[in-house]
């Protein structure tokens, strides 16, 4: 996987960060990397200082913020030391996460979007849960709000802590992650666990590429000894027009095919069993991309679409009809897609194109 492009310019605004060597070592290292994120990140911050567990460090990247983003990260700084602030030239979230993670001190990291919201309990669950469990991962549940929906937040951000024997939890199995990361509603989304250092951090993120969590989350399951899953929903992700999870749908097709790619040729040397079911969710998005580039309006873009496609069908090109029927993993309607793709690329577009009822992704 891609290493760091890191600029040798970056500023750190924590007071204490010159004598971290006499600081004590916090148990968890929480990693926000924002850009031009002002109206939302003090919301983010006050729950991550909300937390009912307090050994932690929060590590906050502003990843060369043009609005008012570097000035609320110094004003949290100054307020609470366990809080460190870098300030760097634009370098995107993959090396701005990356950068994080080499400067990360904790035993267990965890990732949070600088416009999300935690409960006040989740490194508190998430740290007993591991703990308990002796997991490497422990995953919890997520809830999506509107962008400026906050009525619904209220009740469980503001609830008092559970008073109980210790977290609900079970043993999660690399088959059920992976199947989820397979799954849209359920996702790679890393900011829903807690992960042991040792575990991620020689797994860096793609620099320069949008979708970077779809190659990492997957990445870091397989090598995973244990993952345990908490029932409860500790991370409120709001879904908003503008944010990275909203960039432009052509570049983040592009970009997701990618990175799929990228993850074919680890699983194939790491977790083989997972490369048919992996191939197959690709070529569905190689026929969404297919059936959307007419609405292209330049040249270059179309060019770089099919360039793409054709890497990607390259791969699909390698699994077989019987390999695809066979498949565990997958859904009958992918599968269905699949086998249609098998006949030709252009009749699984039409197929999923027409009769989207039979094909329903």
């Amino acid at each position: 996987m891609s290493g760091m492009n890191c600029n040798c310019d970056t500023v750190i605004t924590d007071k204490n960060a010159e004598s971290d060597g006499m600081r004590e070592m916090p148990t968890i290292s929480i990693i926000i990397a924002v850009f031009n994120n002002e109206q939302y990140l003090p919301a983010c911050l006050d729950t991550v200082l909300a937390q009912t567990y307090s050994d932690w460090e929060l590590i906050l990247i502003d990843d060369g913020s043009t609005d008012g983003t570097g000035s609320v990260c110094d004003k949290y700084a100054k307020t609470d030391p366990r809080i460190s602030v870098i300030h760097q030239e634009n370098q995107g979230l993959s090396d701005s996460r990356n950068k994080a993670m080499r400067l990360a001190r904790g035993k267990y990291i965890g990732f949070i979007d600088g416009d999300d919201l935690i409960v006040p309990d989740m490194y508190k669950v998430l740290y007993q849960t591991i703990n308990e469990s002796d997991s490497d991962i422990a995953f919890c549940e997520f809830r999506r709000f509107v962008e400026d929906d906050e009525t619904a937040l209220e009740e469980l951000l503001n609830s008092p802590p559970k008073e109980s024997a210790g977290p609900a939890f079970r043993i999660s199995s690399i088959e059920e992650e992976m199947r989820r990361i397979l799954d849209a509603d359920s996702g790679a989304y890393i900011w829903k666990g807690l992960y042991r250092a040792s575990l991620i951090k020689d797994t860096l993120f793609l620099s320069g590429r949008l979708c970077q969590d779809a190659l990492w989350s997957p990445c870091v399951v397989v090598k995973a000894g244990k993952i345990a899953r908490v029932k409860d929903v500790l991370y409120m992700y709001r879904t908003r027009a503008g944010s990275a999870s909203f960039y432009g749908f052509y570049n983040k097709i592009l970009d997701y095919l990618y990175v799929r790619c990228e993850l074919l040729d680890y699983l194939k040397e790491y977790a083989p069993e997972w490369v048919v079911p992996y191939t197959m969710e690709m070529f569905t998005i190689c026929v969404t991309a297919g059936n959307r580039i007419s609405t292209l309006d330049n040249e270059s873009g179309i060019v770089q679409y099919k360039t793409m496609i054709k890497k990607s069908l390259g791969y699909f090109s390698e699994i077989k009809v019987r390999e695809i029927l066979r498949d565990p993993y997958t859904a009958p309607k992918r599968k269905a897609l699949s086998v249609c793709g098998k006949i030709s690329y252009p009749f699984a577009c039409i197929v999923k194109r027409n009769l989207l009822v039979i094909i329903n992704r």
